[in-house]
């Protein structure tokens, strides 16, 4: 599955496999990049936190549903259902990078949850049970999809790094040289900080 959306994250940025260029400073371009790589990181890490703590919480429902055998209850577990479905919704709503590669998986999740819903409001309690349980097995379908994704898109930030920062170890050694033209004090400067920032990145990256 990584495979597969590492493939799709080149697709989505192909200039990540690029032939090095002649790098040119000021590179107004790397800032960004950096700041776009840690935020879909950040925002991935987050989302297959919160549809694991979803999935939980699912299980929970189940767990609770096993011991019982009254419809008053069942219906109050309905409206949590629903409650923790709509919770998913929003948080897909508000952050749709970190979903972008899972929407089959993000649709079958809230339509398992919404079969739950109603089986645990009008339906018998195997059948609620057995709903319940489906819900739980989809949303760890997409937690798995959406750890798959991030991992994919990683490999490509972790390529891309390492073009960067051999990029700026050129510069360095061309700047360093006797008799180097080309390159003023503040643009030494400005590639000293740009490649600090590469290397915390890539820390960051290998970390994860």
């Amino acid at each position: 599955a990584a495979r597969q959306h590492f493939q799709q994250a080149i697709s989505r940025n192909p200039d990540a496999f690029r032939d090095p260029a002649d790098p040119k400073l000021p590179n107004p371009d790397l800032a960004k990049r950096l700041a776009e790589m840690e935020e879909f990181n950040n925002e991935a890490k987050a989302a297959a936190e919160f549809v694991k703590a979803t999935r939980k919480k699912q299980d929970e429902i189940s767990q609770r549903l096993a011991k019982t055998t009254s419809s008053a209850v069942r219906k109050r577990m309905a409206d949590e259902e629903k409650q923790l479905r709509e919770k998913l919704k929003d948080f897909q709503d508000k952050h749709p990078q970190a979903f972008a590669e899972c929407q089959s998986q993000g649709a079958a999740a809230g339509q398992a949850m919404s079969n739950a819903e109603g089986a645990l409001r009008s339906g018998s309690s195997s059948n609620a049970l057995n709903r319940s349980a489906q819900a739980g097995e989809s949303l760890e379908k997409l937690e798995n999809a959406v750890r798959a994704a991030a991992d994919g898109q990683q490999l490509v930030d972790a390529h891309q790094l390492k073009e960067m920062l051999d990029d700026q170890i050129q510069q360095m050694g061309q700047a360093t040289k006797p008799g180097a033209g080309g390159m003023s004090r503040e643009q030494v400067q400005q590639l000293t900080d740009e490649t600090k920032k590469t290397l915390k990145q890539m820390q960051q990256a290998a970390s994860n």
